[in-house]
């Protein structure tokens, strides 16, 4: 009689773990409060809307958002939201002892700046726990209801242009940048010029003439009844681009009249905007691209010896990002730039 009675009790046990597992989850996923403020828009269910179908989803959690209205006595110029995923918690913390730290910006001590990752829905309850844990400690994240998938990376970019546009209605510019992404905010904005029709412009590394890969199977396969065109039209470089607030609106509208792609910024920074008007500033200059060039230790600098990059791409682990980030405060020139190549080539 003692198996039995065992295995009943194990049975129980698993039953009370399964329906307290998805209270948790249903808990979350139908209570999208951030740990120091509860905000109702994030009661809001919200619609994705492309020309073959459209999606519901949620902001399941939310940073505080009073840092959105200038609590800090400063209206913010630019909102950056990391793509990040759930076990990359070190590469968030990086980003925050680094390039999103006060201590290392004055555009972030002063509300100039406002950084926060992007994440999709956790799946598990350890996963669960650890996001309410690193909200409470931090409030930077926004977490939504959607999948976490590379193929899905076309709504997580969607749903950061909405938390823009709606959360954090009055800063002028979105900046997407990935998590092995590091840049030199104050140098960036420093440089930047920011004239009449930045509303409605894009600043970004510009790629031009790129070929559609046709070889089904392979991570950016386009079909050519997706694309028939040899080249595609230019677009920015996905790990870091800005976009003006305008512009992030005409991209949601455009948006509803193409079918989705899994190349995020092909999509939106390329074929999206190629008919309305809006512009592509080239930041080609100030980004570095690869980790080969970082180990050069070789950068531009302005005609006048001013540091002029300011980003350095493809830097995959915490210990990488934090060398990426002190190589560009203390580089060295080694390439100085006339105004006029500067201007030619879109510096800001």
């Amino acid at each position: 009689m003692e198996m039995p009675v065992r295995v009943s009790l194990v049975k129980k046990i698993a039953s009370i773990f399964l329906i307290v597992y998805c209270f948790l989850l249903l808990e979350l996923m139908l209570s999208p409060t951030s740990m120091k403020r509860s905000t109702l828009k994030g009661h809001v269910v919200h619609e994705m809307s492309f020309a073959n179908y459209s999606l519901n989803y949620k902001y399941i959690l939310l940073p505080d958002l009073s840092l959105c209205d200038g609590s800090r006595n400063h209206t913010p110029l630019l909102v950056a939201t990391v793509l990040s995923t759930i076990e990359r918690s070190e590469m968030r913390q990086a980003i925050r002892e680094t390039w999103a730290s006060p201590k290392e910006s004055r555009s972030v001590k002063k509300g100039r700046v406002l950084v926060y990752f992007i994440l999709s829905a956790p799946t598990t309850v350890h996963d669960l726990f650890t996001l309410r844990k690193e909200q409470r400690k931090y409030n930077d994240l926004i977490v939504t209801n959607l999948p976490e998938a590379y193929d899905n990376l076309v709504f997580k970019v969607y749903a950061s242009i909405v938390f823009h546009q709606q959360y954090c209605p009055k800063a002028k510019f979105l900046m997407k940048i990935d998590d092995d992404v590091s840049v030199h905010l104050d140098r960036m904005i420093d440089l930047w010029k920011i004239d009449k029709k930045a509303d409605m412009s894009l600043y970004c590394r510009v790629w031009s003439k790129s070929l559609p890969q046709r070889k089904p199977g392979n991570k950016w396969f386009v079909p050519k009844q997706m694309w028939p065109e040899r080249y595609f039209p230019q677009y920015c470089n996905g790990p870091m681009y800005v976009v003006g607030k305008l512009a992030g609106q005409i991209i949601l509208d455009q948006a509803q009249i193409f079918i989705p792609m899994t190349i995020e910024d092909l999509f939106y920074t390329g074929i999206l905007i190629d008919s309305t008007g809006i512009r592509r500033i080239n930041w080609a200059r100030n980004i570095i691209h690869t980790t080969k060039e970082l180990s050069r230790k070789r950068f531009r600098c302005s005609a006048t010896e001013k540091p002029i990059t300011f980003s350095v791409h493809s830097l995959p682990r915490p210990e990488l990002l934090r060398e990426g980030f002190q190589i560009l405060k203390s580089y060295e020139c080694h390439f100085k730039d006339s105004p006029a190549e500067l201007q030619n080539q879109g510096t800001p």
